[in-house]
Formats: C-alpha cells, structure tokens, sequence
C-alpha cells in the first residue's frame, strides 16, 4: 500500500500521488492541502487517510517521497529494453505486452539448480523453454517436460523423503536411488530403451548421432535435419 498510486488524474495534477502525500507531520490529513481542493475532493480525501491506522499512517510519511510529482503527460510514454523512452502510441500493443513480460518475469528457482548441475555446458534457456511448444501439440506431454525443467516430478526419491514409498530405488532396475536423471537416462532399463529408439531412427533414416543426459533432459539442440521430428520422439520416450 506504500508505493500504491491512487489513480485519479485530478488528484495526481495536483501532486498528490501517494497516500503520504496526504498525511501531517502528525498523522493526520494535512489542512495545507485544503486550499487546493473542493469540499468534495477533500471529503474524499480525508475518507482515505481515516480508514488507515494511525500507526501504518507513520510508515507511509516515512516512505513517501518529499518531490512533488509533476502533471502526467498528455501523450504516455514507455521505456524500452534499450532505455530510449518512446510515446506509447509509436509502439505496437505486441512491444507493450513485451515490456510488461519482462518486467514481471522471475527466473524458476530450478533454473539456477539445472544450470549449477550442468555447469559444463552452455544452456539456450530461451531454446530450452519453448522446445516442448514446437515439438507437440500434447499438453500432458508438454506438461510433463516442464515439471522435469521445474525439478518437480515425484520419482522414488522424493516419495520416499515423505514416506509414500519404502525405498527411494529405482522402479524398473532396483540398483539406484530414482532420481529423474537415473530414471530417463542411466538406468539400465532406460539406457536399453533409447538404444532400441535410435536403432529404429536409424533404421529409417533418421539420423541423432549420440544422446547424452542433457539431451533427455533439456532437448537435442546439435542437430538441423529433422529437428522437431528427432525432439518430439524424445518427449514421447520420456512421456
């Protein structure tokens, strides 16, 4: 509420743009003010400084910038990723919602966890995010690879830390804890089933090369010739 604007043009014109800008040295509607307003704005006013308690009115005094804000400008403007500020009306709803995005954005904590993980390799995170949207138009599918980037799929492991299962052991080999790197790629039983898949990639002239563990988990991205056949194929093994 501190930093809250209160959005009316008529009250910002006159340089009042936070709750602070309202409120005495003694935590009460400040009478300088008056000769500024009608009796129906100051009504108004002072409604909204009466409904805060006394001791949140000494918080939002101490917060509230001494600068008295100038009239909005006519014409909006908005700042770029670049820093040039631009009339709002040059600039493309698309740009807009764009600008917002990244402002709002906050990286998934699992992030820094895969990227601290495979610290020897270089992770496109952009690639990496909107791979399960080029390959498949299956939204379990989709939905499970971004439980596996967000580090939330409940393997033996974790069920195991909570007490739904006896053993954090693998499901299928039985001879390592179930972590999900174990279960889509080192595990025997999985390590036989790619060997089969890209046996039978071969077979039709498909061609991946190697996988290696960040392919199954973030995509394989070292390739051109069928690209979005070769990912999709991965996200339905791992599905």
């Amino acid at each position: 509420m501190i930093k809250k604007s209160m959005y009316r043009r008529d009250r910002v014109n006159l340089g009042f743009v936070k709750i602070g800008d309202l409120i005495s040295a003694n935590n009460f509607f400040s009478h300088d003010i008056s000769s500024l307003i009608n009796p129906e704005q100051r009504f108004f006013l002072m409604s909204i400084i009466n409904s805060i308690p006394t001791e949140w009115r000494s918080l939002i005094k101490a917060s509230t910038d001494v600068t008295v804000a100038g009239p909005i400008p006519s014409i909006p403007t908005i700042k770029m990723a670049s820093g040039n500020v631009v009339p709002i009306l040059d600039i493309s709803p698309k740009q807009i919602y764009k600008i917002f995005l990244q402002q709002k954005q906050i990286a998934p904590t699992a992030k820094q966890k895969l990227t601290n993980k495979y610290s020897n390799i270089e992770i496109d995170w952009e690639k990496v995010y909107t791979l399960a949207f080029q390959c498949t138009l299956d939204t379990k599918i989709r939905e499970f690879q971004y439980n596996i980037l967000d580090c939330i799929n409940f393997t033996n492991e974790k069920l195991n830390l909570i007490g739904v299962v006896e053993s954090p052991n693998c499901t299928f080999c039985q001879e390592a804890t179930e972590s999900v790197e174990h279960l889509l790629f080192s595990c025997r039983i999985t390590s036989n089933f790619w060997k089969h898949v890209l046996s039978w990639l071969r077979d039709n002239d498909v061609h991946v090369g190697i996988i290696n563990e960040p392919d199954i988990i973030f995509g394989k991205f070292d390739i051109v010739k069928d690209y979005i056949l070769i990912n999709h194929i991965l996200l339905l093994g791992k599905y």
